[in-house]
Order: structure tokens, then C-alpha cells, then sequence
């Protein structure tokens, strides 16, 4: 089985150090599908350069690709059967596009519900879209969803262990969309401490104060 692992465009570094959760499902979906005997190209020219000599690196992504140019039909003669993508991808013009023309399957998982995919973009077959929540499925009823469990753990990546203590930690996207506020106010009507570590996204909306706590 030959699968490819499509990466987008993003802030963070990719895998396997300083990525964020998307970069990090689409690393682990490529660990995991090469530990499970398939074939994996990474495709996209965001992935880290020094992986070339264990993976296959192809730098192209599917939504730049013309119709009928020499890298379509490389895509093409490929000969992909699975695409493995993040984001909003699959239900994108230009991506789906190039991916009907490839003619393999292509799954992705749960995102932000702001975003509204095309009524077309999953039929659950040969474009699937996973979940790992029943809040999620639920709101993603109308895209045929899969249950699944959580990917979250790559190459080399294990979760840290614990230890004795009172303190906490959230880690993560300072975001109002995150949630933070929810972590800090836990703590409080638990009475511990807690830190929040993680970049400011959106200091005028309110998360600044998670910081002071």
C-alpha cells in the first residue's frame, strides 16, 4: 500500500520538534502507516530536510498542481492509494481537483467547526473523515464521520512521565479558542496553582490574564 502524507502551510516547524497538533496527527499517521508495513511519500515542502535519507520527499502539494502538467502525471503514474491531508483541504477546489485525478482514497480528521466543509467533501468510503469525540461526530453528522481513537504520539515521542505534586500545567496555544480561561478556572476552584505555557495568539481577547495566574 503506498500512502502519502500531505503537509500545508503553516508557522510551525514541521516534525519531529516544534510543531503544532495538525503537524503532529500527520506525523504520526506517517510513523504509524510505515510501522504498519505501507509505503509512505511525505508530501508537501514543509517537512524537515534532514528526514530525506529515511523518507521519501516529494515537494509539491496537490492545490499548485496544473491540469495536464508533467507533475500531475507524476502524481498520477504514482499511483497513491491513500492521501492523508489536515485542515480544509478536501474540500478545497483546487486540492480536490488534483485528487480526483490521482483516483486513491483520502482521509482526515476532525478540525475547527468554524470551518464548514462542501456537503460533497466525505462519503465515508473513498473520502473519510475520522473523529475522536461524540461532540464531534455529532456536529459532523452530515460528513458521514468515523469514530476513532485520538493519534497523538509519533517517532520518539512519549508522554512525559509523572510525578508527585499539586502544581499544574496546561500546555498549548494561548487561544481563546483553546480554552485556557476553562484550565485556569479549574485550578482556582481547586485551589493549586497552575502555568500556562505557550505562545500569545489573540492578547486582545482575553487569554493575557491566563498568564498572571
Amino acid at each position: 500500500m503506498l500512502v502519502g502524507v500531505c503537509d500545508f502551510p503553516g508557522s510551525h516547524a514541521f516534525p519531529p520538534a516544534g510543531y503544532g497538533g495538525i503537524e503532529q496527527w500527520l506525523w504520526a499517521v506517517a510513523v504509524g502507516a510505515r510501522a504498519a508495513g505501507a509505503d509512505v511519500h511525505l508530501l508537501g515542502p514543509g517537512w524537515l530536510a534532514d528526514l530525506e535519507n529515511d523518507w521519501v520527499r516529494k515537494p509539491v502539494r496537490l492545490e499548485d498542481i496544473t491540469p495536464g502538467s508533467l507533475a500531475e502525471r507524476d502524481a498520477r503514474d504514482t499511483k497513491y492509494d491513500l492521501l492523508v491531508v489536515g485542515h480544509e483541504y478536501p474540500s478545497l477546489p483546487a486540492w480536490t481537483r488534483t485528487w480526483n485525478a490521482l483516483d486513491c482514497d483520502v482521509a482526515t480528521f476532525q478540525h475547527s467547526p468554524v470551518f464548514q466543509h462542501t456537503t460533497t467533501a466525505f462519503d465515508g468510503r473513498r473520502s473519510r473523515l475520522y473523529c475522536y469525540s461524540p461532540e464531534m461526530i455529532e456536529r459532523y453528522a452530515g460528513h458521514r464521520p468515523i469514530p476513532e481513537l485520538a493519534v497523538h504520539l509519533g517517532l520518539d515521542e512519549e508522554e512525559p512521565p509523572a510525578t508527585a505534586g499539586r502544581d499544574l500545567v496546561w500546555p498549548g496555544r494561548v487561544d481563546t479558542e483553546k480554552a485556557p480561561h476553562l484550565a485556569v478556572r479549574a485550578a482556582q476552584i481547586l485551589g493549586r496553582r497552575i502555568r500556562v505555557v505557550g505562545p500569545v495568539i489573540s492578547p486582545n481577547r482575553g487569554c493575557r490574564s491566563c498568564l498572571r495566574t
